[in-house]
């Protein structure tokens, strides 16, 4: 029982540490992200298949539907679960490493796209231009295709 009782002193402790913060007027970061998290481990597992099953599509036909159904599907499963967090930035090496070791990509690629991505994103309003100069870049330097 005294357990309890202080675990509920604690609880009132934070309470009061968080009303008073608030009155102040301050950002608390731990809420901006605790806040996102649906902490529901169901919904993880269906969604990271799903991201499986259309990132292995994409790495076979190259089609780019299945890049941003995956994508969609890795963004949710990332958001779903916790430990999600820290399996799927795990997930995402290997996933490079699978695809030097069967040439889909080149380390010059990586590199250039990824450099490129970061600074559009940083010069341009909402971090919108990384993305579209990285398929640019890609499609006219590095001959990938674009469509199909």
């Amino acid at each position: 029982m005294a357990e309890l009782e202080e675990q509920l002193k604690a609880v009132k402790a934070s309470e009061k540490a968080t009303k008073e913060q608030l009155k102040k007027n301050r950002i608390m970061p731990f809420f901006i992200m605790s806040e996102r998290w649906a902490f529901d481990c169901n919904a993880m597992l269906p969604m990271f298949v799903m991201f499986l099953y259309f990132f292995v599509r994409l790495i076979k036909t190259g089609k780019n539907k299945y890049a941003l159904i995956s994508g969609v599907m890795f963004g949710m499963s990332m958001y779903s679960y916790i430990l999600a967090v820290l399996m799927m930035p795990v997930f995402l090496v290997l996933a490079l490493i699978y695809a030097f070791i069967k040439k889909k990509i080149t380390l010059k690629q990586t590199f250039n796209s990824t450099l490129i991505g970061a600074f559009f994103s940083a010069i341009t309003p909402a971090s919108s231009g990384g993305q579209p100069m990285q398929v640019y870049y890609l499609s006219k330097k590095d001959g990938v295709k674009v469509s199909h």
